[in-house]
């Protein structure tokens, strides 16, 4: 790579670091009164009762006693654990309320963030849960219940209360939604949205009850557009993307960027690459909307990490992809090799299956099983830091253990010769 190629690569790769996609947003609006009429049923008895928020105390004891203890998921588990969280809830089939997302502009308004062009947002009602003094949600993280599941919206009905602070988090960030202080306002509901990679977590009440409502929020395709509402021209990473393909000595002869995907999803359930559109979130929507608007073409990959020794080792068969690896240093071959490590690209998001014994290498394994290789001709400007488990095998050296496949997603930008790209009139 030529020095002036290089120093517009190293502009990209820093600029992609500042990508900030909006993972939460929250706020406060006014409903009609009747919207924050609940009907429930008790129970024991079966009788429907039905009262208006906000309401007394004795109102709000009748509906807590009408709950049953709130589970969470692990793994494949629902459980109960108070320590972990103290709660009580209702399923969808015991209460009824004429509050919806759909009925106000709520849904708009998040979809301005949330999901990418062409594409709007679903609620679909979860589960009321209800936080007494005491009661808790330790941090986790949302089950994802489908590829098309972009994350969770949280509303807060009026009840007044103290604690019971909602905090998200994701990677090195943090926000705190604090409703306590308007929670016994009338005709009115607190919400969050968040991305279901989001780590969060419910502090403690302690006064009163907190009454919310969860909805699970699903990416579908639309024909509107212009929804996204960051100005993508004002991102450093546009204008540093748009200055290389404008210089001839940038890939002049075309090539290949690469993108790993900075937020988690579901990658080895069901058709994320042909879905995956729909399920974007935060930085990777406007990296995608970038390139896009720029006219790229742009693939979703599957990335797997392999180790690998830029030294002479005649048993290595990294060889036929590597040709001239021995003696080479790290730096030969840029962001694609790291930490003695290596990308492999391939076209699915599955390994070879599960505990099953395997005499291979972890890169014949995903070579063979995966349709994975090294592409040399991608110049790489971030590695993952999402990996999902695609497959575990029982891997044998000096004594038979247990290994891992994982495999992260990464956005194939194709960069035009610069006899093609002179003629882009987006440029």
């Amino acid at each position: 790579m030529r020095k002036g190629e290089k120093a517009l690569v190293d502009r990209l790769t820093q600029d992609i670091q500042g990508i900030e996609g909006r993972v939460c947003c929250g706020g406060k609006m006014s409903v009609p009164k009747d919207y924050l009429r609940l009907f429930f049923e008790n129970k024991n008895s079966n009788k429907v009762s039905a009262i208006q928020l906000p309401a007394n105390d004795n109102e709000i004891k009748a509906l807590f006693d009408a709950c049953v203890p709130a589970t969470f998921g692990r793994g494949n588990e629902d459980v109960f654990d108070v320590e972990y969280r103290n709660a009580v809830c209702l399923d969808l089939r015991n209460f009824a309320i004429q509050f919806h997302p759909s009925a106000t502009d709520l849904l708009n308004e998040i979809s301005k963030w949330m999901v990418s062009n062409h594409h709007s947002l679903r609620a679909e009602s979860y589960r009321l849960n209800i936080y007494a003094p005491g009661g808790h949600f330790k941090k986790h993280v949302d089950t994802p219940r489908g590829n098309d599941m972009v994350g969770s919206l949280v509303v807060c009905f009026p009840s007044e209360f103290e604690g019971g602070q909602l905090n998200v988090r994701h990677k090195e960030k943090n926000w705190e939604f604090n409703w306590e202080t308007a929670s016994n306002q009338s005709e009115q509901v607190q919400w969050a949205a968040f991305y279901s990679d989001c780590e969060h977590e419910i502090l403690p009440v302690t006064k009163g009850y907190r009454v919310t409502l969860t909805y699970n929020l699903y990416s579908e395709k639309t024909k509107a557009v212009g929804n996204v509402s960051v100005d993508l021209k004002a991102l450093p990473f546009y204008h540093s993307l748009k200055l290389a393909l404008q210089s001839s000595n940038f890939l002049s002869g075309g090539g290949i960027l690469g993108f790993c995907l900075q937020h988690a999803y579901p990658l080895t359930k069901g058709e994320f690459r042909d879905t995956f559109g729909s399920s974007l979130k935060g930085s990777d929507i406007l990296l995608y909307e970038v390139a896009r608007g720029l006219g790229l073409n742009v693939e979703i990959k599957a990335v797997y990490e392999v180790d690998f020794e830029p030294v002479e080792d005649d048993s290595d068969d990294c060889e036929e992809e590597f040709p001239k690896r021995r003696h080479k240093t790290s730096r030969d071959y840029g962001l694609s090799y790291q930490d003695h490590k290596v990308l492999m690209v391939g076209d699915e998001f599955v390994g070879g299956g599960n505990d099953y014994e395997d005499e291979r290498s972890e890169y014949q394994i995903i070579k063979q099983d995966c349709d994975a290789r090294i592409r040399r001709e991608v110049v790489w400007c971030n590695r993952p830091t999402e990996w999902n488990e695609a497959s575990t095998y029982i891997a044998y050296g000096n004594e038979a253990t247990s290994a891992s496949i994982y495999v992260a997603g990464a956005f194939l930008v194709n960069i035009p010769p610069w006899d093609v790209r002179r003629k882009n009139d987006r440029l």
